[in-house]
């Protein structure tokens, strides 16, 4: 369980190895594309392969990983971060991927 921002509790499960072997591709495969977008994309695939309901069905295929993005960013971080806890992924690539997503300043505050 992952209790979001917002409060509300999602559950994160361990991903497949097939699930595992789709990320670690796409993370070989961009290691030299240090942008935004590779970071979002890894956060989405990432998402969209660990977060399930109560029967441990996940609520996104591999094709639907793209609507994942439509989450708040707070949201797809803490699930993200939550799947990486539980997947055993090296802080080395949470790193990676981290310095790649946009910061805001300390005077930034979300509109409601």
């Amino acid at each position: 369980e992952v209790t979001l921002p917002d409060g509300d509790v999602v559950l994160v499960a361990a991903m497949s190895q097939a699930d595992f072997g789709d990320i670690n591709r796409f993370a070989e495969a961009n290691r030299d594309k240090e942008t935004t977008d590779t970071a979002f994309r890894w956060q989405r695939m990432l998402c969209a392969r660990c977060l399930v309901d109560q029967d441990g069905v996940r609520f996104y295929t591999n094709e639907e990983e793209g609507e994942v993005g439509s989450l708040p960013l707070d949201v797809v971080s803490a699930i993200a971060e939550a799947a990486q806890e539980i997947n055993g992924l090296v802080a080395s690539a949470i790193e990676d991927a981290k310095k790649n997503l946009p910061t805001t300043s300390g005077d930034a505050s979300p509109s409601a």
